[in-house]
């Protein structure tokens, strides 16, 4: 069996040197697609065990003085002032040593990085693509996420020495009920030229969930329960075991039934097809990721929509439409469009309720503390 998945995998990545994937859902063929892993999926359905989440979301406030204030994005030595992990990180942290993401009280998140291939990759691409990109492509820019430094603070208060990190803007930190969720897109979440090693551990990562079948896949999820007051965790572990079905379902207590909070979400995921098919950007964007946030306590608030994760881009020097990538959003698009009509039609049709029970009974959770759940 490992000989034959090799073989396969050695092939793949032949034919990704050759071509890009052109693999996506089109929307008139979603419920075709629905109906197959009907018939194919066993019959037996797996039920995973739910654990309700007791903590009440609250958000850290770090007071610091006005020296502290002027220094910036220096180290604290004297004081090691240690910044609080990100609650609301929904998915990554698959960095080395388990590193975890933090926040400060200014509103800035804090990404773990080094200098291996993967850290230097997506700091060149904040400091170099990015701006470079701002003026010939200004409709995209928006959709990034805004980054200001690359700065170094401690994780602990007898850490031995400071860590880097990447400080960029949390699209969080002013929401009082936040709503997150994090969709990787492309079928195919590596490159020829990362090594062999990396290659297949993405490759299987690929073959494992919805990424090779439609697209994209869901990594993670945060939702704001109103029943309990506080904000539920979607873990890795669940979304590697969803389909389309369940994704769907997912989406749909995502956005809580509303059809105008997606309808806003599609026109702009649109609007970022149209600007990477006019005006390719110079690199693919291979193990990015879409996050869509938004705030429950206030029914008008906007959908923030972000492109991030950008360690695995390659350049892109002969610009390109990124196919892999173009596609994974043309299929997730329909897939939330198809929600929106499902909505309009029978709100009932994808989920029993916005609280996050479906009606196969097999949209449960495995609640974990946000230091655990991705």
């Amino acid at each position: 069996m490992e000989a034959a998945t090799t073989t396969a995998f050695e092939v793949s990545v032949s034919a990704a040197a050759q071509h890009s994937s052109e693999v996506h859902v089109g929307k008139m063929g979603i419920e075709q697609h629905l109906q197959l892993e009907k018939t194919t999926t066993s019959t037996t359905t797996k039920t995973i065990t739910t654990k309700t989440a007791t903590a009440t979301a609250t958000t850290t406030t770090i007071l610091l003085t006005n020296e502290e204030k002027e220094e910036g994005d220096s180290v604290n030595n004297n004081k090691r002032i240690v910044y609080p992990k990100a609650s609301r990180q929904v998915a990554g942290n698959s960095h080395k040593h388990a590193r975890t993401g933090r926040v400060d009280a200014f509103g800035h998140f804090y990404k773990p990085t080094d200098d291996t291939r993967k850290g230097m990759t997506e700091l060149q691409f904040y400091e170099n693509w990015r701006v470079a990109e701002q003026e010939r492509v200004p409709e995209f820019s928006p959709f990034l996420a805004t980054f200001v430094s690359r700065t170094e603070l401690y994780e602990s208060h007898d850490a031995a020495k400071p860590m880097p990190f990447l400080k960029l803007r949390d699209v969080t930190a002013e929401m009082k009920q936040a709503n997150v969720v994090d969709i990787k897109i492309g079928e195919r979440t590596w490159h020829p030229s990362h090594d062999a090693e990396y290659r297949e551990k993405r490759h299987r990562g690929d073959l494992e969930t919805t990424s090779s079948s439609i697209g994209f896949r869901v990594c993670g999820m945060l939702t704001y329960e109103e029943e309990s007051k506080t904000e539920r965790y979607w873990n890795r572990k669940w979304a590697k075991a969803l389909n389309l079905e369940t994704t769907m379902s997912g989406l749909d207590m995502f956005f809580g039934q509303d059809s105008e909070r997606i309808a806003n979400v599609v026109q702009k995921l649109k609007d970022i097809r149209k600007s990477l098919e006019t005006n390719p950007f110079p690199v693919y964007f291979l193990g990015s990721s879409i996050l869509l946030c938004y705030d429950s306590s206030d029914l008008h608030s906007d959908v923030r929509v972000v492109v991030v994760d950008f360690c695995n881009a390659v350049k892109n020097e002969s610009r390109e439409v990124d196919r892999n990538f173009l596609d994974g959003l043309i299929s997730l698009t329909n897939i939330i469009e198809t929600i929106g009509d499902h909505i309009k039609s029978d709100p009932m049709s994808l989920s029993s309720s916005s609280s996050g029970s479906s009606t196969a009974g097999i949209f449960n959770p495995i609640t974990a503390s946000p230091s655990c759940s991705n």
